[in-house]
Formats: C-alpha cells, structure tokens, sequence
C-alpha cells in the first residue's frame, strides 16, 4: 500500500513539475485564515488513525476491503493531481523552534501541486468511515471528530484549500460506500 502511495503521490508531483499547467483553488476565504503551525500535531496524527487499522479492523477481510478502498482513493486522487494541478498562492512560513520543526516535516511530506482532492482528509475521512462501522457510539463519534480536526488542521497550516478539503471528505465518503463489504 505505501509503495502504490509512493507512485501515485510522488509521481503525481514529478509529472505536474515537467509542466506549468496550475489551477487557482483557492478563494477569498482561503486567504483570511490564520497560520497556526501548532495544528502541525493534528495533522500529523492521521498516520496514528491509519495504524489504528488492524486493531479496529480485525479481520483479513475488513483489512483486505480497507486496503482495496485506499487503493482506490489514491488512485482516484493521483488523477486530480494530474488534471488540476494547483498552483500556491500562499508563501510558506518560517517556523522556529521544535514546532518548527515538525511542521517542517509535515511540509516536506505534503508535496507540491498534489491539492485536489485532499487526500490527508480522504484518508482521515476513509478511515472514520470504515473503522466506525465496528466501534461504539461514542467510540466513532470521537472518530468523526478526530477525522474533523484533521480536515481543519490541513487549512490551519495552510496546506490545502476549502474546496480539495471538500473534495477529499466527499472522495473518501463515495469511495467508502463502493468498496466497504458486509464484513
């Protein structure tokens, strides 16, 4: 699964870099959201949420129809990137410290042009939908929220737009419905 990551998100990025084809996704609200480099530690723990499979999940079968399901979220996703690379429209800041640091990392690893759709929220959104399937009430409404948070932590640290956070939930809720199975 992350070598199909690997090819579709990476790859995605070089083949947008050969050209100078962007979209403008952003909006006058895009602008006017603040910089808060502290929401670094939101969005990085969707990698937290996606180990969590295998504990949830449970059985080959879920995890087999799990993976299909990111499988095909990347996929779909690597296309967006390829027709609607974005352009950026925001300069990244400079951010000192140990926070600094992280959102360094976290900046290295949201490469350029891949925006719509998101799939940092696709994934956060995949996995609340499968992984709440086989928790309690309250267990997937935590789940929800925590897949929430991460969509607003995209937008915090100014790595992604309104509408390819929109458009990754939106992926990730249509492509949960196709592929998850009865398991």
């Amino acid at each position: 699964m992350t070598g199909l990551w690997i090819v579709v998100y990476g790859g995605a990025c070089w083949v947008t870099s050969l050209h100078t084809y962007r979209v403008q996704l952003h909006c006058r609200v895009d602008l006017q959201i603040p910089f808060v480099p502290e929401a670094t530690f939101v969005y990085l723990s969707l990698f937290l949420m996606l180990w969590l499979a295998p504990f949830v999940l449970q059985t080959p079968e879920r995890l087999r129809s799990f993976a299909v399901a990111s499988a095909v979220l990347f996929v779909c996703s690597g296309v967006g990137f390829l027709l609607l690379p974005s352009e950026e429209v925001r300069e990244t800041p400079v951010v000192d410290g140990p926070v600094g640091q992280v959102f360094r990392f976290a900046d290295w690893v949201n490469l350029s042009y891949n925006n719509l759709p998101c799939l940092h929220v696709g994934m956060a959104f995949l996995c609340a939908s499968f992984y709440s399937k086989y928790l309690s009430f309250h267990a997937s409404a935590l789940l929800w929220l925590w897949a929430l948070a991460i969509s607003l932590s995209t937008l915090l640290t100014h790595q992604h737009y309104i509408v390819d956070v929109l458009a990754g939930a939106a992926l990730a809720v249509l492509v949960a419905s196709a592929c998850r199975t009865g398991v």
